[in-house]
């Protein structure tokens, strides 16, 4: 039994809905079920979490009839997966923690087959070629990147990495996959969290290519505009996306990254989770709400991340905390 979808077709769907969908999509019900939930990070990138759980033998066929121009991150989190394509005649096994970043070619058809009772878990990440041009090719010597601009004219099939995935990047995709967010917190935490894998990944392919490692260069400009920036999220105790507060301090977004870390060795979401801390700590402390309600006035969805997050960062349960109200004296 087999099921097939077009990639392309795939891809236009997901832009043309809203930011954030959750659906159940492409495999027919009898075959099991594949929950696909995506969210727009940037206009050039779009992560995809899938769960899949087949109840009988299946085969699933992934086709691109044009050329998409997007690279894909593709990283197993659950389950082992085989699959085979027609401009490769070997079967290939995907393991936990195995990472692909590949740029698919016209009239690609790559089959995963699932055995009975599989259930799989995977993130996804599209990334615009104009996004890839800037922060990647740019970076490459001038012979590799010969080589992938020809792979890209010709219509070629372009690996750049298969193997396992760093232990940094494993932690960085469950993260991911598993936000304990919602909300405008979940947006800036599933940001900055995606954007640090994807320099993560690049990072690799550039030094595992033997190219040059162009360390990002502050200059005095780009310092004041990071300075800014951190006055902003403290000043005006806003929530900002990586791309809103890029935007407002006129600094490319892996910039404000690197430079966070640079210079204030933290990143911007933790800046932003520093304030949201204090600002529950404050309402356990002053107000009436009890912890689930602070839990949601702060973004989170369940009591009990807020609580570890909340012990982890002051060493206290909320509980001890709301013990210094008025009325528990």
């Amino acid at each position: 039994m087999a099921y097939s979808f077009n990639l392309n077709d795939f891809l236009e769907e997901i832009r043309a809905k809203s930011p954030n969908n959750t659906n159940e999509t492409f495999l027919p019900k009898s075959f099991g079920y594949q929950k696909i939930e995506d969210k727009q990070i940037s206009k050039d990138i779009i992560i995809i979490k899938e769960e899949l759980y087949s109840k009988e033998e299946t085969k699933i066929i992934a086709e691109t009839t044009n050329c998409p121009d997007d690279v894909f991150i593709s990283i197993n989190i659950q389950g082992t997966i085989k699959y085979s394509d027609n401009k490769n005649s070997k079967e290939n096994i995907n393991c936990p923690n195995n990472i692909d970043i590949i740029k698919y070619s016209r009239n690609t058809k790559r089959c995963t087959h699932l055995k009975k009772d599989d259930q799989l878990k995977g993130l996804g990440i599209f990334i615009k070629k104009d996004y890839i041009e800037e922060n990647l090719f740019k970076y490459l010597d001038d012979q590799k990147r010969y080589h992938i601009e020809k792979n890209y004219e010709n219509d070629e099939l372009t690996i750049f990495k298969s193997s396992l995935a760093s232990t940094k990047t494993m932690h960085l995709a469950k993260q991911i996959y598993n936000s304990p967010f919602d909300g405008l917190l979940n947006n800036i935490y599933l940001q900055s969290k995606t954007y640090e894998l994807i320099y993560e990944e690049f990072l690799s392919i550039i030094k595992k290519k033997g190219i040059q490692n162009n360390k990002i260069i502050l200059t005095e400009k780009d310092k004041e505009a990071l300075y800014k920036a951190r006055e902003l999220i403290i000043k005006n105790k806003t929530s900002y996306s990586i791309n809103e507060l890029s935007r407002k301090v006129a600094l490319n977004e892996n910039k404000l990254k690197y430079g966070f870390k640079h210079l204030f060795n933290t990143t911007p979401g933790n800046i932003m989770l520093e304030m949201k801390m204090y600002e529950a700590k404050k309402l356990l402390e002053e107000s009436e709400y009890n912890a689930t309600e602070i839990a949601q006035i702060i973004g989170y969805k369940y009591v009990q991340n807020f609580t570890n997050a909340f012990s982890k960062f002051f060493g206290k349960n909320p509980s001890e905390i709301m013990k210094k109200r008025k009325y528990y004296c």
